[in-house]
């Protein structure tokens, strides 16, 4: 399933109730996008990190 998650700039939002959603999503296999403000840029990051899979 294709998750889109969104957030505004905030730094209480995204890291402390978004990004859990996002990293359970990924590890069920889930393809998962996120849409946030470019301040965001290095927790987006570290989502798009905990998230990634291999191609087997």
């Amino acid at each position: 399933m294709r998750n889109l998650f969104a957030s505004v700039p905030a730094a209480g939002h995204l890291p402390t109730c978004l990004l859990p959603l996002i990293e359970a999503a990924g590890r069920a296999g889930h393809e998962v996008a996120l849409l946030t403000d470019r301040s965001m840029r290095a927790v987006s990051a570290a989502a798009a990190r905990s998230t990634s899979r291999t191609a087997a």
